[in-house]
């Protein structure tokens, strides 16, 4: 069992469902310095060692995956075979998808979060997150005036 202790917080990396979320966690911690096991991306890989071909249908997934890769250490083989994985399914997949997915994808294939300026990457996030019917207004606007007031501030 893979579980990590943040601010008295357990968190079970093993059991959390989806590529999505398991992804984004190991990435956040991964961020923040915590030393979490890539082990978590085992349960994605068949029995022969290859990422499993459902996998290939969850852009979202794949691209959260594709972030995470990028904050792999010398000898973690799964980040690296996750990285030509996730890399070529987004290239084949991003011309047939919907726009603000796409340009998500296009976006993170020419320069990662990890490799960007935060706040530069998070003005681009402002304009696609726009584009999406689901998103919350009130978040959007808090931060579009949090970054206006930074850039002031600059």
């Amino acid at each position: 069992m893979f579980m990590i202790i943040v601010m008295d917080v357990k968190i079970d990396l093993e059991n959390n469902g989806d590529l999505y979320t398991t992804a984004l966690r190991f990435r956040l911690l991964r961020q923040q310095g915590y030393n979490v096991s890539c082990d978590v991306f085992d349960k994605f890989k068949e029995s022969n060692g290859t990422f499993k071909e459902y996998l290939t249908s969850d852009v979202v997934g794949l691209l959260s995956l594709y972030e995470a890769t990028h904050l792999r250490v010398h000898g973690e083989d799964i980040l690296e075979e996750a990285l030509t994985f996730t890399r070529t399914h987004l290239e084949s997949a991003a011309p047939r998808l919907s726009s603000p997915l796409s340009k998500q994808v296009t976006h993170a294939l020419s320069q990662p979060l990890w490799k960007g300026f935060s706040r530069l990457e998070a003005r681009h996030y402002m304009s696609v997150c726009e584009e999406y019917d689901s998103h919350n207004k009130t978040l959007l606007t808090l931060a579009k005036l949090d970054f206006n007031l930074m850039q002031k501030v600059h």
